[in-house]
């Protein structure tokens, strides 16, 4: 007889029997609908990709500061999507052009005569219906487009770095902005976007969590000269989530010095982790990407907030 596995739904507290050899991480309450992992049978400390919903193993994943990963072939495959409905589009609006330029010839007053004169066959008609059939793949592909996007926008919303779509948003945001510093109001100095939150304290790429700041002012924020806007090695907080990561799915222990709040100096943790998590702040109502595992030091399982971490390391 299969073995099965009691989980309750977090919200609702709705009780669920789960065999333990399905391989699904997510479970959909049916009484209050909320979304959930199955933390029991997770044997391998997996996740399942949000592209195609089927488990993330090994280096090829993206972690996203959500704690949600996903496969890096999945990713390719929809930016592949979006480039062949991009190029059908272009291609059916050639075809459109063409369309249109045969439809002026045949409606000419010279086409006209010559129908008439030699009796041969009108084309406009199928010209006609020609066009309102590319019109119509036209309208379908850009929905379809708009739905790849639109996917592909989520995702990067949730990128530990710089996305890839970063000079898209620039754009969104200078245009919003006015191309002038939202502190300063400068217009004449090198401007720069700026996460309102930072994404290692649980901020997002999304438009609304990005501010246009001159070079001085962006500098001034961060208590540093920001010579630069991007910078293609990654930041420090992607390069540690990504060694989590790594340790989760190798089943090693990872060491790291941490400091609470409330704590003066740094202490050496050494964990075994499990997960990564959101865990909302205490005093806003932002969310702070955390580690869940158990402490050594403190034979318990603990959350640690990833920011709060230096010296990173993964050991066996």
């Amino acid at each position: 007889m299969e073995t099965k596995e009691n989980i309750r739904c977090p919200s609702c507290n709705k009780e669920y029997k789960i065999p333990q050899t399905l391989k699904t991480l997510r479970i959909t309450c049916q009484v209050c609908g909320l979304v959930f992992y199955n933390k029991t049978v997770n044997e391998n400390n997996t996740k399942s990709c949000l592209l195609c919903n089927n488990f993330a193993r090994g280096d090829l994943i993206i972690t996203l500061s959500s704690g949600e990963i996903i496969h890096q072939a999945c990713l390719d495959l929809q930016v592949d999507k979006i480039q062949k409905t991009v190029n059908k589009i272009n291609n059916l609006h050639s075809k459109l052009n063409e369309a249109k330029y045969k439809l002026k010839k045949s409606t000419s007053l010279k086409s006209r005569i010559l129908v008439g004169v030699l009796k041969n066959k009108d084309y406009s008609k199928e010209i006609k219906t020609s066009i309102r059939s590319i019109n119509k793949e036209i309208e379908n592909s850009q929905i379809l487009l708009d739905n790849f996007e639109r996917k592909l926008t989520n995702i990067y919303d949730y990128w530990l770095d710089y996305p890839p779509d970063w000079d898209d948003r620039r754009t969104k945001v200078k245009k919003r902005d006015g191309e002038s510093c939202s502190r300063c109001f400068s217009t004449s100095k090198e401007l720069h976007v700026h996460h309102k939150v930072p994404l290692s304290r649980g901020g997002t790429n999304k438009i609304e969590n990005l501010v246009l700041l001159c070079k001085d002012c962006h500098s001034e924020e961060h208590g540093r000269d920001l010579s630069l806007e991007f910078r293609n090695n990654g930041t420090a907080f992607s390069r540690r989530v990504n060694d989590i990561r790594k340790a989760i799915e190798q089943g090693k222990r990872v060491v790291f010095l941490y400091k609470k709040p409330d704590e003066t100096s740094y202490t050496k943790r050494t964990i075994s982790p499990e997960d990564l998590v959101e865990i909302d702040h205490t005093h806003d109502n932002n969310k702070t990407l955390c580690v869940y595992g158990f402490c050594e030091l403190r034979q318990a399982n603990r959350n640690f907030a990833i920011k709060r971490m230096k010296g990173l390391k993964i050991i066996e």
